[in-house]
């Protein structure tokens, strides 16, 4: 357990090297300014000591730049003062910013990358640290393979981060671009990327190169769990069960029925002018 001591801290004593996150919210920054500016600030920040006696961030960056804007001198604060590793910052940054709120992905694949590269440190360890599993952190760390052009898309969101997801899986750089551009467009979606790379993958003639795979598991009791999808294996049947899980999550206090929610994943996952499908949802 790292020492801690609140007190007030002057902001002149702060410093802001780069965080985990990158983009910020304008509007919740206006919001926070006006939150400050009327009550001043209610939350302490947590900061580090650092050796030269200033202090740098941990969380709180935000209150602590809008503080400054807004004339405040100090601010209330943690103060860790034991030594703190680099990777142990950005560890710490990345667990309390998930846990506040969506990073975006490409700021979480960035964290996990400064992490994965620090000496004897595994992706399963990365993965506990974070409260995430393992396949999650490399379908996260996966973005980062992609072009420069495809991550400033998914940065700008020409295209949506599913895309990117997909086009990891996609193993041609020239294909990856065209695919991306296209999906820019609106040319194709991620589903579409998923068929057409699925195609380019399985050789001629072989069998099941179109069809979906259907995966049933008795777990006792009279529960039964079934996945259908193409390519269906055990990687993709664990990001698709994830990315179920976290749907779930997301809509559980709202009470739905499970046929309702069913039919609203349906929708969701089709464009428009989309047909219904029985595809599952994207993995690689």
């Amino acid at each position: 357990m790292k020492t801690q001591k609140s007190e007030n801290v002057a902001l002149e004593s702060i410093d802001f090297p780069p965080q985990v996150r990158r983009k910020i919210d304008e509007a919740a920054l206006a919001g926070l300014e006006a939150s400050i500016r009327a009550i001043g600030v209610q939350q302490p920040v947590l900061l580090r000591l650092m050796e030269s006696g200033r202090y740098v961030p941990l969380d709180g960056e935000r209150r602590c730049r809008v503080s400054l804007l807004v004339g405040l001198a100090t601010i209330p604060a943690c103060v860790i003062t034991d030594p703190l590793e680099a990777a142990e910052i950005v560890e710490r940054q990345l667990a309390i910013n998930m846990a506040r709120e969506a990073l975006h992905p490409l700021d979480v694949a960035r964290g996990i990358d400064a992490l994965l590269k620090e000496p004897q440190r595994t992706a399963a360890q990365v993965a506990a640290a974070l409260g995430m599993s393992p396949a999650t952190v490399s379908r996260q760390h996966a973005l980062l393979t992609l072009a420069p052009e495809i991550l400033e898309m998914i940065e700008r969101a020409e295209i949506p981060v599913s895309v990117g997801y997909e086009l990891t899986c996609v193993k041609d750089p020239q294909e990856r671009l065209r695919l991306a551009q296209l999906a820019a467009s609106g040319a194709t979606t991620r589903d579409g990327i998923s068929q057409e790379r699925k195609r380019q993958d399985k050789p001629a003639g072989s069998p099941g190169r179109n069809g979906p795979i259907k995966f049933t598991a008795q777990l006792g009791a009279g529960r039964t769990i079934a996945i259908r999808g193409p390519g269906l294996d055990a990687e993709r049947a664990i990001q698709w069960l994830e990315e179920l899980i976290a749907r779930l999550r997301k809509v559980r206090s709202q009470n739905l029925a499970l046929p309702t929610f069913a039919k609203m994943l349906k929708d969701q996952s089709q464009p428009a002018s989309a047909k219904p499908s029985s595809q599952g949802t994207a993995g690689c």
